[in-house]
């Protein structure tokens, strides 16, 4: 059975609480012309996705200054404490919308690489979004130059730039095959 969700105080906003359920909560009302002010009731923010997928918010300091942050990086600063040198926040399952304090850790980015990897998330070779070859095509041209056909004649034949070959054969580019 599910523990009972915890709410603290978000360190550095005042008017903030992080849940242990992974969700940001808000005190702020707004008192029109007035301005805004720190109130009883507690609101949900829900933000938005950010250009990597990550769930992510606006927390603001009751004036005109706005930090547009990571709710799961928010979740590990208020559950566990800062992020230490060379680490990152990551998520234990691969979803990185589950920001439940139960998912979240803070890791190191080869760690987290390897998690991608084998929870199928990693955006690398095929799987990036601006792959133009394949893993077996990277083969083949490697197998090409190594038999000694021109980096022209490869690149005419895979429909590549001459440059894109050059990065492929030298392994500045798909490292992993």
């Amino acid at each position: 059975m599910d523990k009972e969700v915890e709410y603290r105080a978000i360190p550095g906003f005042t008017g903030y609480q992080a849940s242990s359920d992974g969700k940001i909560w808000s005190f702020w009302v707004n008192k029109g012309k007035r301005g805004v002010a720190i109130g009883e009731a507690r609101r949900e923010i829900r933000g938005g996705v950010d250009k990597d997928g990550y769930r992510k918010v606006i927390l603001c300091d009751g004036k005109r200054s706005r930090k547009y942050k990571r709710v799961h990086a928010l979740i590990l600063e208020t559950f566990v404490g800062s992020c230490p040198n060379g680490c990152i926040g990551a998520h234990n399952d691969g979803n990185n919308q589950n920001n439940n304090i139960n998912n979240l850790r803070w890791s190191t980015q080869k760690d987290n690489i390897d998690d991608k990897k084998a929870h199928g998330t990693w955006q690398c070779g095929e799987n990036h979004g601006n792959s133009i070859v394949t893993s077996e095509q990277v083969i083949a041209i490697r197998s090409m130059r190594e038999s000694g056909m021109t980096v022209k004649n490869i690149a005419d034949t895979f429909n590549l730039k001459i440059r894109h070959v050059y990065q492929i054969v030298s392994k500045s580019t798909w490292r992993h095959v």
